[in-house]
């Protein structure tokens, strides 16, 4: 398991009064086992504990662990077993894998992560064949600038957001991460769902940054 895989785990279950649900995780986590045990595995221990409201998230990392656990990546993106995986956990996971994988590329490249460089550079959410990116980041697009105002802004506009936004979960936890690691500062974790909190632990985490 590669340090930022672990250091999100940790950071989710930073607070976790079930101490072995932590050592659970981290375990599956670091086995060599095939991708889909280790994903039955994971369902068996969210099941276990009741931490079904943040199932989806270890999902994401745990596919993120598959990805760079490659000596590869490009070509592992290409092979029969990322297409299993792809096509068996399409109802699986949610955006933050995407934040996963553009948090490791400016790891790889030694770049600074931005909102802005996420949109534009890594969902390329403007051109006209990624229009389906276009559609699921909507609100985030739109309010984009908000990372330039403060917490109590942002905070605010996330309660504006319809039910039916498809970043009506992610979007207080994702702008407030940005906003963040592009004032160099820390926030408060009030206002905060329990799954919001385990999204914005993992992303922090991840990136140790804050």
């Amino acid at each position: 398991m590669n340090k930022p895989i672990r250091n999100a785990l940790e950071s989710i279950f930073a607070g976790e009064r079930q101490l072995n649900v932590r050592a659970e995780v981290m375990n599956i986590f670091s086995t060599e086992n095939p991708f889909f045990e280790k994903l039955k595995k994971l369902d068996d221990t969210v099941e276990h504990y009741k931490i079904k409201s943040i199932n989806e998230i270890l999902v994401d990392l745990l596919i993120m662990n598959a990805i760079v656990q490659s000596p590869d990546r490009e070509a592992f993106f290409d092979s029969e077993e990322w297409q299993s995986i792809e096509d068996s956990t399409l109802d699986r996971g949610s955006e933050l894998l995407n934040l996963f994988l553009f948090l490791q590329e400016c790891k790889d490249d030694d770049m600074t992560a931005n909102l802005s460089t996420f949109l534009e550079d890594f969902l390329l959410v403007h051109e006209d064949e990624f229009q389906d990116e276009h559609r699921i980041y909507e609100d985030i697009i739109k309010h984009q600038e908000a990372i330039e105002t403060d917490e109590e802004n942002i905070v605010e506009i996330s309660k504006t957001l319809s039910p039916d936004s498809d970043m009506n979960e992610l979007f207080l936890p994702l702008m407030l991460y940005f906003y963040g690691v592009e004032n160099k500062t820390k926030i408060g974790l009030q206002h905060f769902t329990h799954y919001q909190l385990a999204a914005y632990a993992a992303l922090n985490g991840f990136t140790t940054i804050n």
